[in-house]
């Protein structure tokens, strides 16, 4: 196909303002190769992250002058239209699925660059929209538990969040391997979410997650994977097993979590923080994460996982003001996502 020299993207010149600072631009430009193992990719579809607003309010992973525009978005997934001279493995008219660099240009534009290591092909069972609802959060619930945690078969694990992203992927994730998961859910369509994925419990974390373990009479846990905030620590701590572990991926622990994190040490408790770009951002092994992608598309392909985008949850373009709306109401089941225009 003829690649265009200008696209839409949707930009960000201003941080820390309304979600309509978020600009749908027609004649922005077209990335161009730069790095031989890049792949140009014509997205059709795109999710939304929390780490999507947290870059949109503070240009975290990034300079804070966004004058020039800069283009939010780390999940994607389209169609390859041109490749560097050392890619290998993929070749233009391939679909794939990836998420990309934070040290990059994110994917809300029509045509995007990436590390074709970090990409895969994408789930033939599945469309567009719904791969791209997979990449970022299935990355890091399996880096979480897999590498991390080490987790084994027959164990325990408590997933808070349970209802979000990464909490929907990491039950699936964790009953695939022979896990028993308690998973965190509140509102009455977010419990029947997490236990429709699989989860064997459910405890309401308004309520206090050991208050609802006592009056459900649920054993401690060998393992917390902390998706919401670390200062819920303080809640579960007493919860996990000597020689267990905890792993969060918000990184936002403060004072007030100090006696809680100290008091696993006696217990030999693991203290982790994931980030799930670490791996293509230090060039350490940036290929484990397609062969991740490449797993988890013939796990999809099998019916033994799903995505976890949800039709309430699917915009269009135009609607990106909307999209980013109901991420920041943190009341979102599973991933929004965005169909990129053609």
């Amino acid at each position: 196909m003829s690649i265009p020299t200008t696209q839409q993207a949707i930009v960000v010149r201003k941080l820390d303002g309304p979600v309509e600072d978020l600009k749908i631009e027609t004649d922005f430009p077209t990335p161009k190769l730069v790095s031989p193992v890049d792949i140009l990719v014509k997205l059709h579809a795109v999710a939304l992250n929390p780490v999507d607003y947290k870059v949109k309010k503070s240009g975290m992973f990034g300079h804070a002058d966004v004058s020039t525009g800069r283009i939010l978005g780390y999940d994607g997934a389209g169609t390859i239209v041109e490749v560097g001279p050392e890619v290998k493995n993929f070749k233009v008219g391939d679909e794939v699925y990836y998420s990309g660099l934070i040290s990059r240009p994110g994917t809300f534009q029509q045509f995007h660059l990436v590390d074709y290591r970090i990409a895969a092909l994408k789930p033939k069972s599945l469309s567009f929209e719904d791969a791209a609802s997979l990449p970022l959060t299935t990355i890091t619930a399996y880096e979480a538990m897999k590498e991390d945690l080490r987790v084994e078969s027959g164990k325990t694990i408590l997933i808070t969040a349970g209802a979000g992203g990464v909490g929907s992927i990491a039950i699936q994730l964790a009953k695939l391997w022979g896990l028993t998961v308690i998973a965190t859910a509140s509102r009455p369509d977010s419990v029947a979410w997490v236990k429709d994925l699989g989860a064997d419990h459910v405890v309401n974390h308004h309520n206090g997650i050991a208050k609802e373990f006592k009056e459900q009479n649920l054993p401690n846990v060998d393992y917390v994977f902390n998706t919401f905030g670390d200062k819920l620590i303080n809640d579960f701590a007493p919860l996990i097993k000597p020689f267990g572990g905890v792993v969060g991926i918000n990184g936002d622990a403060d004072e007030s979590c100090i006696k809680a994190i100290t008091s696993l040490f006696p217990r030999r408790i693991a203290y982790l923080q994931e980030f799930m770009f670490g791996r293509p951002l230090f060039d350490v092994e940036p290929e484990r994460q397609g062969a991740l992608l490449k797993e988890v598309a013939d796990l999809v392909d099998a019916k033994k996982i799903r995505p976890t985008s949800r039709p309430d949850q699917k915009f269009q373009w135009t609607q990106i003001h909307d999209a980013f709306k109901k991420l920041v109401d943190r009341t979102t089941i599973g991933k929004i996502v965005i169909s990129v225009p053609q």
